[in-house]
């Protein structure tokens, strides 16, 4: 398996680092830029976990496309991998998350939703026994939409499908059972 120097979402962030880049904002480049310091060991505070990287790059390939019918690690659009691999893979020096916040900042209708589910079901996947985790919106409905994705996913990858028990207000990880429930700010407190 190649390291993370290798992958779309380092070649990503060299494309978006790049001063006369028009195609991203100017937040994006600041993060690309510090990211990429991380990448190349570069930062004293924070390192990429290659051991995570590959557990993460396998997980991908297991959670299946539900258009394009090919695995994640293929179907995902670059900077979405990116944002995985910076989310789950930067540690800091003594091994706990170097991000605790993920912030997704892209246009209306470019896969969001779509990138949340992928990053639900790792985080579901890897997550403590017992873990619970939450999406929330100002309504139901949009809050539910992310459960949809979710669902979507799951039900499209054979090798998954089994460890997922997917209920009416939410949806289970069997493997540690970890549960992943929609919230919306305008009726739960």
């Amino acid at each position: 398996m190649d390291g993370i120097k290798n992958s779309r979402a380092y070649r990503y962030a060299r494309l978006a680092a790049r001063r006369n880049n028009k195609k991203v904002g100017k937040y994006v480049r600041k993060q690309a830029v510090a990211w990429l310091k991380i990448a190349d060991g570069k930062n004293k505070k924070a390192y990429i976990d290659e051991k995570r990287y590959i557990k993460i790059c396998k997980l991908l390939k297991i959670i299946m496309h539900p258009d394009l019918g090919v695995n994640m690690l293929e179907g995902l659009e670059d900077y979405a991998l990116l944002f995985i691999f910076a989310l789950f893979c930067t540690r800091n020096k003594d091994g706990t998350p170097y991000y605790t916040t993920g912030l997704l900042e892209i246009a209306r209708k470019n896969y969001k939703t779509f990138t949340a589910a992928v990053i639900f079901i790792i985080a579901m996947l890897i997550s403590p026994k017992f873990s619970r985790l939450f999406s929330v919106a100002p309504d139901l409905k949009l809050s539910s939409e992310l459960k949809v994705a979710i669902r979507k996913i799951i039900k499209s990858s054979p090798l998954l499908e089994k460890h997922f028990k997917v209920m009416r207000s939410e949806i289970r990880c069997l493997i540690n059972d970890t549960e992943f429930t929609p919230l919306a700010y305008s009726k739960d407190k």
